[in-house]
């Protein structure tokens, strides 16, 4: 257009200074490394913990690493690794901001009525036999 160097100067400063990567947060900074003790290998899974962690960052202001192992633990003991389970309950934490997910899981227990199943071991030792007779 024009060859007024302080134009194309003006401009270059301009593009220089939105190319400059933003600097996160201290929050931002804390939950991304919160995000990176998260150890499901399954990419919907992750998803719902960092759906989880943001959460909790949104209602409580703060976590820790210890919250976001133990949670891992909680969810795969009582789901038994299934996942329908597992996604079920860290929506449940989600969306009310629950950092301990034991009030999660006991939330889909009492909403979702679970029964527990103990296996018992049945052993053909102890069968006893019925006689031919009719009382």
């Amino acid at each position: 257009m024009s060859e007024n160097e302080s134009l194309v100067s003006d401009i270059q400063k301009v593009v220089t200074q939105n190319k400059k990567p933003k600097k996160k947060t201290k929050t931002e900074a804390i939950k991304d490394e919160m995000k990176s003790f998260v150890t499901a290998t399954n990419q919907e899974l992750r998803e719902a913990y960092f759906d989880w962690i943001d959460s909790v960052f949104a209602k409580q202001g703060w976590m820790s690493k210890k919250s976001v192992v133990s949670a891992q633990q909680v969810i795969d003991e009582f789901s038994h690794r299934n996942l329908d389970v597992a996604l079920k309950v860290i929506e449940i934490a989600s969306i009310g901001g629950f950092r301990d997910m034991t009030w999660a899981v006991n939330t889909y227990k009492s909403n979702y009525n679970v029964q527990y199943r103990v296996p018992q071991n049945r052993t053909s030792e102890n069968n006893v036999g019925i006689s031919n007779e009719v009382f």
